[in-house]
């Protein structure tokens, strides 16, 4: 039997895909997080170090896309171990939300901070109906060349989808090195005009990272089909997430997320219409599907 390669990384510049629009669907689901056992565990590891207290935040500015990049490249290796196996990962079940996001998605997909890629393996399966709608092609971008080639590992290791897995038998698996601050010189063509657009735009844990989460979905927006949906699952201001913003004055990966976002203000900003938005785990997260239109 045939082994299909694995994807390989694309350089921004002259990428594109073919596109096909034929697919809309939604389906609204989503799962209520354990509220009160994750307010203790997050303020029992605020008390005991797990997290580091306020003395050592400086209330540092946001970090630039060069600097992103070389903390991430660094962080690459260890990312899958520290964050799966997280005492909050677990508690949360982020598994089991991620899944429910994703079974959303439909047509052509884009994956913003796309990371390591563990949202690999909780797309929908290839077996697909109605409500389970059909993925067409997947792209990923990412700043991070080191992140990504831990996600192109996972085709190579059979831990995506079985979707994905046929969608790139087919060679329509991209990922991109880019900027999420500049989809429309990424994904555009001569004077800047979008010659590829995507019926579903998907984020999560990833807004709370991008220097400006206005701007990166203002450019999100530009690349919906009419109708597009962009997903996200992220984390927004609430008690909890003040209790780990000092976690913002370490140099490393854990250092990067603004927990405090106000995420739905930041897509209606963006021009989107929110179709369902629904809090997570007592506040800490929260789930948005919302409309290019």
């Amino acid at each position: 039997m045939m082994v299909a390669h694995a994807p390989t990384i694309k350089i921004a510049e002259g990428w594109s895909i073919e596109t096909n629009h034929n697919v809309k669907n939604s389906r609204e689901s989503a799962s209520e997080g354990r509220r009160g056992v994750l307010h203790s565990m997050l303020l029992t590891a605020s008390i005991i170090g797990s997290i580091p207290s306020s003395a050592n935040s400086s209330n540092p500015k946001p970090r630039t896309a060069s600097e992103l990049q070389r903390i991430y490249d660094a962080g690459a290796s260890g990312y899958d171990a520290v964050y799966t196996e997280s005492i909050v990962s677990r508690v949360l079940d982020f598994s089991t939300l991620r899944t429910r996001l994703l079974e959303r998605a439909s047509g052509d997909v884009l994956e913003l901070g796309v990371g390591t890629g563990l949202n690999l393996s909780h797309y929908p399966s290839s077996d697909t109906t109605a409500s389970n709608p059909i993925i067409t092609s997947y792209t990923g971008i990412d700043l991070s060349t080191k992140m990504m080639e831990q996600a192109i590992e996972k085709f190579k290791t059979n831990q995506v989808a079985s979707s994905l897995q046929a969608l790139q038998k087919d060679n329509k698996v991209r990922f991109v090195i880019g900027d999420v601050n500049n989809l429309e010189g990424t994904f555009g063509g001569k004077g800047g005009i979008v010659t590829t657009k995507f019926d579903t735009i998907i984020d999560t844990f990833g807004l709370c990272v991008f220097p400006e989460p206005s701007k990166a979905l203002a450019q999100a927006k530009k690349l919906l089909n009419p109708g597009g949906r962009i997903l996200l699952l992220e984390h927004q201001d609430s008690i909890i997430s003040k209790t780990l913003s000092p976690t913002r004055g370490i140099a490393d990966v854990s250092s990067t997320c603004r927990y405090d976002d106000n995420v739905r203000a930041l897509v209606r900003g963006a021009g989107f219409e929110i179709i369902s938005s629904k809090n997570l785990a007592g506040g800490f997260l929260v789930e948005v599907v919302a409309t290019s239109n």
